[in-house]
């Protein structure tokens, strides 16, 4: 893979990986299975994660989001540096990006993007204050630590916006999913 090299396990169990000295997707859907290779153009500082069984990669930078076929999307400018893509999950038909002031959902399919506000007092000032977003039975889940805010958005139901009673300022959150469960750290 070389420098800068990444790698996600799918739901599935197959591994996805990026290279940027190579500019390609290496996929190996088994253990001993032979890895596949195709080109893809891969930022230096991109994210990458599995939704469902695809790699999809955020550049922040460019504000696009590259699926893996090399197709990509175009993102709202709320998306900055410092924007987190989800964590990889089971969930295909959707990919979450975590902005300093809310999320942005977008459809795999279609390139559809939909911005979800967190209402947030101020906008979170860097990465580490903003937990990356993970993809759950067709719920986003969302948290920013500074703002000691969690923002639930799920398929066809009112977005539930909370705010953390912990104090979580200068804390590193992250979610944690087992199945269905999540649970914020």
């Amino acid at each position: 893979l070389g420098a800068g090299g990444q790698a996600v396990v799918t739901a599935s169990g197959a591994v996805l990986a990026t290279s940027i000295t190579h500019q390609q997707l290496v996929r190996v859907d088994a253990p001993g299975a032979r890895p596949t290779m195709s080109g893809l153009a891969v930022a230096k500082d991109a994210q990458l994660a599995a939704a469902g069984d695809r790699a999809v990669l955020l550049d922040a930078s460019t504000r696009t989001l590259r699926r893996d076929d090399g197709s990509t999307i175009a993102l709202p400018d709320s998306v900055r540096d410092g924007a987190k893509l989800q964590q990889s999950g089971a969930d295909g038909d959707e990919a979450a990006v975590a902005t300093d002031t809310g999320v942005v959902v977008v459809g795999l399919g279609n390139g559809s993007t939909r911005v979800i506000p967190a209402h947030l007092a101020t906008p979170a000032a860097g990465a580490d204050l903003i937990a990356a977003p993970v993809v759950v039975d067709g719920c986003v889940h969302a948290a920013w630590s500074a703002a000691q805010r969690y923002l639930l958005a799920c398929d066809g139901q009112k977005t539930r916006i909370v705010d953390i009673e912990q104090k979580t300022q200068g804390s590193h959150l992250v979610f944690r999913v087992n199945r269905s469960v999540v649970a914020l750290n």
